[in-house]
């Protein structure tokens, strides 16, 4: 398991091409040119620094919400990015005047941000379009006093933020800089599929076995919202009462841990890489501004420096993000001036307290397992993957779709991979070295042989639909039903049949000895799957 744990170590923090950082790079290129764009348009309104600092989070907001979407997502949330500035700005109004109010309609927004992903989505991406620009009510660097045409001013700046992030995208991907963006054909099939991936991850949850009832919990979306809710709630009464000016660092602290909530476990993880990194973050930021003063055209290039790092180095780990996040909004008070050296250690207070808020909510407030998230998304990708063996023999126009439906929910289970290695490092139980975290990593390991054998049907149309290999394929597909009935609490002796496998040799078909060589390696792990989906089944937390 060394070997397999060192490939997906590979795979995660090794950057091909540095495509990563190409991305990162054009992020910050958009940031910067929304920036200056948000000074002339605040050159106007004279409210330039909050229009700034808007336009930098909506353009990291709106760049993020673009990936992966569709054409009809990406117009639905170029209407709804200027709607969300507007409301966020009004927010920021009444931080002022009315900061109780201001905190109340701050809650409700991220946290019903959180629970329309039930609807779809479509209306996930929308809520992901919320978190940014409301962070931005709490990292102004100056007291929000905006007159009263500033939501006009805040819609101009989204129009503005969407029309750069279009114009670098386009001459990025013309440039070969960026690679050109794929966007999925819209057919029934996929929304089906989408459809069914937003029901076990917000409603239905794990997969039962029949006549086996549904247990009476909410919906993962509500749970998750309801906790946001609480943490926030609790942070901004902590911060008003105990930390004074500096209480935004006790709520940004509380929703970078609470957010993209994977289970409890994921919280604690998360929480603790969140906190020391914004710890590092923030010393870093202190340091840096030592030798710079308040207006240092330098401040500004470090903060850009980090963003692009940070950006960079966001899929390698949660710390990154939130020391580079946290040294860009320090170095932002430092531009300002409205921060001081003596304020260091009241800011790393705040951000530990924000951080112990989160983790509890997330462990005493209706608790998500990261189990049943493993669970279900484990789910996801057998299902996906038997699909892909079954497009082969038979749907072979629907390969590539469900190839991608595959390499999503891989992805989506990578996710729960740093959580569970660290569980597994610390406390490894005496059960033959098996560990949840194997599940995660041979799954993933699926992945090479399912492209090789997309790779071999479609260069060899017909090679498993009609040629020697299509009683293995079928076979193949029963083996993995096994695995799946497996997880899913209904294996019985009929499975021991599809476990037999056997891969001819001296094949005459062209490409059939690459799709002999794909299912051999397929065998191979789905049968080291066995017993880490036992285990699977058997783990209560």
């Amino acid at each position: 398991m060394t070997d397999d744990l060192a490939r997906a170590f590979q795979r995660t923090v090794v950057d091909p091409g540095f495509v990563r950082l190409r991305a990162a790079g054009a992020t910050v290129v958009v940031g910067l040119l929304s920036a200056v764009s948000a000074a002339l348009i605040g050159g106007l309104s004279g409210e330039s620094l909050d229009l700034v600092v808007l336009a930098v989070m909506l353009s990291l907001s709106y760049t993020q919400e673009r990936a992966g979407a569709t054409i009809r997502q990406r117009l639905l949330g170029a209407v709804a990015l200027p709607v969300v500035a507007v409301a966020a700005g009004g927010v920021g109004a009444l931080m002022v005047g009315l900061p109780v109010l201001a905190a109340v309609l701050f809650v409700l927004a991220m946290s019903g941000a959180i629970w329309v992903r039930r609807l779809g989505p479509t209306a996930s991406r929308i809520g992901t379009l919320v978190a940014l620009p409301f962070v931005t009510v709490l990292v102004a660097p100056l007291p929000v006093r905006p007159s009263a045409f500033f939501p006009l001013w805040t819609a101009l700046v989204a129009l503005v933020v969407v029309a750069w992030v279009v114009i670098v995208g386009v001459l990025a991907q013309r440039f070969g800089i960026l690679p050109r963006a794929v966007v999925p054909a819209p057919s029934a099939a996929p929304r089906a599929a989408g459809k069914r991936d937003h029901e076990r991850e917000h409603g239905r949850g794990p997969e039962r076995a029949p006549g086996e009832p549904a247990p009476r919990r909410a919906l993962v979306s509500t749970r998750m919202a309801v906790q946001m809710a609480a943490a926030l709630l609790v942070a901004f009464a902590v911060g008003y009462l105990f930390f004074g000016e500096h209480w935004p660092w006790v709520v940004l602290t509380a929703y970078l841990v609470s957010s993209g909530n994977r289970g409890r476990g994921d919280v604690v993880h998360k929480g603790v890489h969140r906190v020391l990194g914004a710890l590092g973050g923030t010393i870093a930021a202190t340091l840096l501004a030592l030798v710079a003063r308040p207006g240092d055209a330098a401040i500004v290039v470090w903060i850009v420096i980090v963003l692009a790092l940070a950006l960079w180095l966001r899929p390698v780990g949660y710390g990154w993000w939130a020391a580079g996040v946290t040294a860009a909004l320090s170095l932002l008070n430092d531009y300002s001036g409205v921060s001081s050296q003596d304020a260091l250690l009241v800011r790393l207070v705040a951000i530990v307290v924000g951080g112990v808020i989160a983790v509890a909510a997330a462990w005493l407030i209706m608790p998500v397992r990261t189990g049943d998230v493993l669970r279900r998304r484990t789910a996801e990708a057998l299902a996906a993957l038997s699909a892909v063996i079954a497009a082969g023999r038979d749907e072979q126009e629907l390969l590539e779709e469900r190839g991608h439906d595959f390499e999503v929910a891989v992805a989506r289970l990578e996710q729960l991979a740093p959580t569970l290695r660290a569980h597994r490092a610390i406390r490894l139980r005496d059960r033959g070295g098996v560990h949840r975290a194997d599940v995660v990593e041979l799954v993933s390991l699926c992945r090479d042989p399912a492209r090789r054998y997309r790779r071999a049907v479609r260069e060899h149309p017909g090679v498993v639909a009609d040629g020697e290999l299509r009683a293995e394929s079928v076979a193949l597909s029963r083996r993995l039903g096994a695995l799946r009935r497996t997880l899913a609490g209904r294996a019985d002796d009929t499975d021991v049949a599809a476990r037999r496998v056997v891969v001819q040799e001296g094949l005459r078909d062209p490409g059939a000895a690459d799709v002999s060589e794909a299912f051999v390696e397929l065998l191979d792990l789905f049968g080291r799957l066995d017993e880490p989906i036992a285990l699977l089944r058997r783990a209560r937390r």
